[in-house]
């Protein structure tokens, strides 16, 4: 799945990093290369690719101008300071393994050389603010996260340029919840960057309404699963709407650790449907080392994305904000 998968082998940053499996988990400090994805309340999982790997690299995607144009102005990876090497600021570098060292992949897989920096990933949903998941980031981490713009390949040995405009602090986290609430599973967040991000950057369309995602519905997911740089995967379709609650629904996306927080978009018009939160084990031993977990379209337990609306009527009752609430009036004071 595309969850979070934040490494068990280092310390984690506060809430349970919850590895590969439908455990929500909270970033660590410094992270690990076992994958991990927010647990639906506790449980170890890597990623998976569902029947064919859809993952493209942006600079190869050309089926959607407007989801290549999501990844490269409305998508940014969560990573620490201690990953980014800013002693140039114009060129920015990344302290990172790359994808086979952190994961002792076999030499069979794709996207062997990329480097992993990235622990969750994230959207822009308007000038100063980043929806991702509520168990990648918490007031207590914030000063800790960095939010990084144009993290993907421009060519298949080339890295897009990242200077220090590309970079943001979180200055705080303005909507959050992770576990169940009134009897819906909910993992999601909202941060504050330090500066706004427009017009650099563009925000992504939110989808309007709180109606499930139908079942069969085509999804498009962008982030940095496993840490990598951003990949479109425009191939998952809904599996289960879970409309008697609509806090999350189940899909076929190939997603791995890294993803979770990552933007879930509708294929209809490329609206935020959701973010990634959970999913099916990533990862799995062959001989003395790993290769991507391999499940039919219909197999294993899907991933796991929170829908949307949830985290926008959140934000919309403690703040407000004419993109996202249709009102440029402050909330009302709460009671």
């Amino acid at each position: 799945m595309r969850i979070t998968r934040i490494p068990l082998r280092r310390k984690l940053f506060g809430a349970l990093l919850c590895s590969v499996s439908v455990a929500a988990c909270g970033p660590a400090p410094e992270m690990d290369p076992v994958d991990e994805k927010s647990p639906e309340l506790g449980a170890e999982q890597q990623e998976v690719i569902y029947g064919a790997d859809h993952r493209t690299d942006v600079y190869a995607y050309t089926a959607s101008a407007a989801l290549r144009q999501r990844a490269e102005k409305s998508t940014v990876a969560l990573m620490r300071p201690s990953a980014l090497n800013t002693s140039n600021p114009n060129n920015i570098t990344f302290n990172a393994s790359t994808l086979q060292s952190a994961y002792n992949l076999c030499s069979t897989q794709r996207f062997l050389s990329d480097p992993t920096p990235a622990f969750c990933s994230g959207t822009l949903i308007d000038d100063d603010l980043v929806l991702t998941a509520g168990h990648c980031i918490s007031t207590s981490d914030c000063s800790n996260t960095r939010f990084v713009f144009n993290f993907y390949r421009t060519s298949a040995s080339g890295l897009q340029t990242v200077t220090t405009q590309d970079v943001f602090s979180c200055q705080s986290i303005v909507a959050r919840e992770l576990g169940t609430v009134n009897g819906r599973n909910l993992d999601y967040a909202i941060a504050r960057l330090d500066r706004p991000a427009t017009p650099r950057f563009e925000p992504a369309p939110i989808r309007p309404g709180s109606a499930a995602l139908p079942v069969n519905t085509g999804v498009s997911v962008i982030g940095s699963g496993s840490g990598i740089p951003f990949k479109i995967d425009d191939g998952g379709w809904v599996r289960d709407a879970r409309s008697g609650t609509v806090d999350y629904f189940i899909a076929n996306t190939d997603t791995f650790g890294g993803n979770s927080g990552s933007g879930v978009y509708e294929n209809d018009n490329f609206t935020v449907a959701g973010i990634l939160v959970r999913g099916e084990t990533d990862y799995v031993n062959q001989g003395s080392c790993r290769v991507v977990n391999q499940c039919t379209d219909t197999g294993c337990r899907g991933e796991d994305i929170t829908y949307v609306r949830p985290a926008v009527d959140h934000y919309c009752s403690v703040a407000g904000s004419q993109r996202l609430c249709g009102t440029t009036e402050p909330p009302p004071p709460p009671p």
